[in-house]
């Protein structure tokens, strides 16, 4: 074996060990990727890591984009016989994420002849097709494949249920994941239907994923507001989901546009009922984060030299601007158990009396320094 097999080996075996493998690009070795988390704050922050990582250049590097541009540099031009299926899928997703789409390609493809019922590997390939739009029909040939050779549970994994197992994952984990394929598969299609069109102007809306216009009652963009008919259209983990294929192309401005819509209909007040005072201030101080959520991915898209600066965005930002999204709810702290202040009626009686003393003392000495000057 070479030494560069040697070495990208050798580092494959130390930064893996058993760290599970995640969903959209599979790579074992990088489990921080799977970074979704309704808090945009945290969310926000893993997604910029992820945007590094296909950069030729950046002004400050960071661990993860230091290790995928190792990885890649090193990575084999076919997979040596005594590779785990863990070790395979990680050089994959680093050649992948370091935007090395050919090179993924060549080295996924012959391992497909003897793997064909790795739905992980197909989704990497899909991925890698899509990415480098070159041949978009096999991007989603290939992701269908994945999806029909997805397991309905790790039981029913076959080959594939050991690693599985090391990942850690449950039926529920598994079908969300599936769940997360087959709307990027819907994805996959809608931009291979505009490709064929040969559209090449700005896009006016978000991705149509879930059937769902983002329009208030009155038929137009509303701030924290979506009409009642619309929200029953979405699934219960859209965010989720949506945030998932960010973490799968993080540089997507469609895909953010899409997050910023779904944190703009979260932040709709009345949506959610509170049990008692508590859950009342922290279920308000939510909305206003969602709603603070929105402002800042319209902002960053149809803000000065933001990517989308297309009508429809610009009204949306406009409107979004004309709502004060206060820094902080202004309320107490929802952690605090402390009971409702009462008055302290001893302390005020005293103080009361202490007053009373006071002013008569005055009043006294008031009249005894008026009557010395009488007898002078």
């Amino acid at each position: 074996m070479s030494s560069r097999l040697l070495a990208t080996g050798a580092v494959l075996a130390f930064v893996m060990g058993n760290a599970p493998l995640r969903a959209g690009i599979y790579n074992p070795a990088e489990p921080g990727e799977d970074a979704r988390n309704p808090n945009f704050v945290e969310f926000e922050k893993s997604l910029f890591l992820l945007k590094t990582i296909g950069a030729s250049k950046i002004e400050r590097d960071n661990p993860l984009r230091m290790r995928y541009v190792l990885m890649a540099d090193t990575a084999p031009r076919a997979f040596p016989s005594n590779w785990s299926m863990g070790q395979r899928l990680s050089i994959e997703a680093y050649l992948i994420r370091r935007r090395r789409f050919a090179e993924a390609i060549e080295l996924i493809t012959p391992q497909m002849l003897r793997e064909r019922g790795n739905f992980l590997q197909t989704s990497n390939l899909a991925m890698a097709y899509f990415l480098d739009a070159q041949e978009p029909q096999r991007a989603i040939d290939y992701l269908r494949q994945a999806i029909d050779n997805w397991p309905a549970s790790i039981d029913a994994a076959g080959e594939l249920k050991p690693i599985l197992h090391e990942m850690n994952w449950t039926d529920l984990a598994l079908k969300f994941h599936k769940d997360a394929e087959k709307t990027l598969l819907k994805l996959f299609r809608l931009r291979f239907l505009e490709m064929r069109r040969k559209e090449k102007n700005l896009p006016e809306a978000p991705d149509d994923l879930f059937n769902v216009r983002f329009v208030g009652d009155s038929g137009k963009f509303e701030p924290a507001k979506l009409a009642a008919a619309e929200r029953a259209k979405l699934p219960a983990n859209a965010l989720a989901v949506v945030q998932q294929l960010l973490i799968w192309m993080p540089d997507d401005a469609r895909l953010f546009w899409l997050l910023g819509e779904l944190y703009n209909a979260r932040a709709e007040p009345g949506r959610l009922t509170p049990r008692s005072r508590k859950e009342a201030i922290e279920i308000k101080q939510q909305e206003d984060a969602d709603l603070a959520a929105c402002l800042r991915i319209f902002n960053e898209l149809a803000g000065f030299n933001g990517p989308l600066r297309v009508p429809a965005l610009v009204e949306r930002l406009q409107a979004m601007r004309a709502v004060a999204v206060p820094a902080s709810s202004g309320v107490e702290d929802p952690s605090s158990d402390a009971p409702p202040r009462t008055v302290d009626w001893r302390a005020l009686a005293i103080g009361f009396g202490t007053g009373v003393l006071g002013t008569l003392f005055g009043y006294w000495q008031f009249r005894e320094l008026r009557r010395r000057r009488q007898r002078k």
